[in-house]
């Protein structure tokens, strides 16, 4: 993932950051281009484009990701929203929320990146990128297993389970994360396949369920599983897109930088995902957010609500202010 130091736009100014990114010749070994033998200053004036376009991509898309992602957290503590689906919904949330929280302290306060504490940031916000991923698949296999094991289903996910089922999990992950940064990618990539296959299987159930049911309210429920398990495939297929870009980036790293022919074919793709991997994490991020928030139909009828209340209020304020008579001065 790209590296997050300064990002000011005000720092574009000076050279600093720019020969800290994109250098050509130095020997800095942390720069993007990493000594490439084969780079030339076409590329590195790319570099330094896409490293604006980088910073003000992120600027642009963090206040909406946060702003959704904040009332996916409000909706799921006090919509009164019974499913316990939502607390997955939450943990990712959560996760999604602290990388937003990280990549505007960047932002804002490019210093911080400067010391040991900017090494920290990016290990955490590198964890909670990779666990928020990896959450969908808990949302998949629960919905799964709920409509293929449902006698067994709350006696293993219920109030008191749920919350070390979660906290297990992303240790877990955690732990791999810590030894092998390249396996997890990969974990995660696989993590994915099996989201889509339970949710293929979710869908499979539900269309059998929904021949066999006449009652009204039965289907409605179906309706929404299915609609869920939709999102589900959705959100497996933009994060998976998401680690394609990582393992592109991993290849090339390995292998297609050593050969000059490669390298040619493949630095500008390479240097525009280096350089715009958190945009597009964020704008995926907005996009799984927006789903949850407009197309689940707990979350929506909350928003509907919440519409509802706010539009009552500001209607009721403005037709009492038009209804004041106005007092009349006695002379």
């Amino acid at each position: 993932m790209s590296e997050l130091s300064y990002f000011n736009p005000s720092n574009m100014s000076d050279n600093k950051y720019t020969v800290d990114i994109c250098m050509p010749y130095g020997n800095n070994t942390g720069s993007i281009l990493y000594n490439f033998s084969y780079i030339t200053f076409y590329h590195y004036n790319f570099c330094v484009t896409m490293v604006n376009i980088e910073v003000y991509s992120m600027l642009a898309l963090t206040i909406p990701m946060m702003i959704l992602l904040l009332l996916l957290i409000f909706i799921t503590l006090f919509g009164g929203i019974k499913e316990d689906y939502k607390w997955f919904v939450f943990h990712k949330a959560i996760l999604n929320f602290i990388s937003a929280c990280i990549i505007g302290a960047v932002i804002l306060f490019p210093e911080v990146m400067t010391n040991d504490s900017g090494l920290i940031l990016i290990l955490i916000l590198f964890l909670s990128t990779v666990l928020a991923i990896v959450s969908v698949f808990l949302l998949a296999f629960t919905r799964f297993f709920y409509l293929y094991f449902s006698h067994f289903y709350h006696r293993i996910f219920n109030k008191k389970t749920l919350t070390p089922i979660i906290l297990l999990y992303d240790s877990f992950f955690a732990s791999i994360i810590w030894i092998d940064t390249d396996y997890s990618i990969f974990l995660t990539l696989f993590f994915m396949l099996v989201t889509h296959f339970c949710s293929y299987l979710v869908f499979l159930k539900i269309k059998k369920m929904m021949l066999l049911v006449d009652n009204q309210s039965q289907l409605s429920t179906y309706a929404d599983l299915s609609r869920a398990a939709t999102i589900c495939q959705l959100q497996a297929y933009l994060y998976s897109f998401f680690l394609f870009v990582q393992i592109f980036f991993g290849v090339f790293m390995s292998y297609l930088r050593l050969n000059e022919t490669l390298f040619n074919i493949f630095f500008i793709p390479f240097i525009i995902i280096e350089q715009l991997d958190y945009p597009i994490y964020q704008i995926i991020v907005t996009i799984d957010a927006s789903l949850t928030v407009f197309v689940l139909k707990t979350y929506r009828n909350v928003m509907i609500q919440v519409y509802k209340y706010i539009k009552k209020i500001l209607l009721e304020r403005f037709f009492t202010y038009e209804n004041v008579t106005p007092v009349v001065p006695y002379n």
